[in-house]
């Protein structure tokens, strides 16, 4: 295991988490990364200071910040979502990997299966949890369009709706974001139901 987080109701059941984490890193013989630990105390819905929780071998995993970020999984997160600050990684991450995939020299049916897999993956799972308003999702639709323009994949003047089209209909078939955002949070709505 790599990453693990540990919820508890109280400091007591914290600790005991911790040492049945450590005693089983400690049985297949893997590290228990301390400097990477932290703890963070949330009581009705608001943060609270707590002392440091030490380990069997007397180490301390400190406690966050009220405003601190900690890094997990390669996304910053804190006591709520700061929205606009993940959007802005996100859409740069989205941004660059659609750059990386048209300067390759990939032909028309592995670039599309490249945008879809590769580029639009990174906005996937974000549709349902972060607030994308319909004119972010519209922007990240033409940065899409005018990128392929700049790289001479998509006429200007060509129909804005044949990037979209299926390649069975004369398209490039390359995926519509708003369409995506719409069936996510509706495959979303019908799963918390059931």
């Amino acid at each position: 295991m790599d990453d693990i987080k540990l919820y508890a109701a109280t400091k007591n059941q914290l600790q005991n988490l911790i040492t049945l984490t450590e005693n089983f890193s400690t049985d297949i013989h893997m590290q228990f990364g301390i400097e990477k630990c932290r703890t963070t105390h949330i009581e009705k819905g608001k943060w609270a200071m707590l002392e440091p929780v030490t380990t069997s071998n007397r180490e301390e995993i400190t406690c966050m910040e009220e405003e601190e970020a900690y890094k997990y999984l390669g996304f910053h997160q804190t006591t709520n979502i700061t929205h606009n600050k993940i959007k802005e990684n996100i859409k740069t991450i989205y941004k660059n990997r659609l750059k990386q995939i048209l300067k390759t020299k990939l032909n028309s049916k592995n670039l599309t299966r490249a945008i879809n897999t590769y580029a639009i993956s990174t906005l996937t799972y974000t549709f349902g949890i972060l607030k994308w308003s319909n004119t972010e999702i519209e922007e990240l639709n033409r940065y899409i369009r005018t990128e392929l323009t700049k790289h001479r994949m998509h006429h200007p003047k060509s129909c804005i709706e044949r990037i979209t089209l299926p390649r069975s209909k004369g398209g490039r078939g390359i995926i519509n974001l708003t369409e995506l955002q719409h069936r996510i949070i509706n495959d979303l709505n019908k799963y918390f139901r059931q």
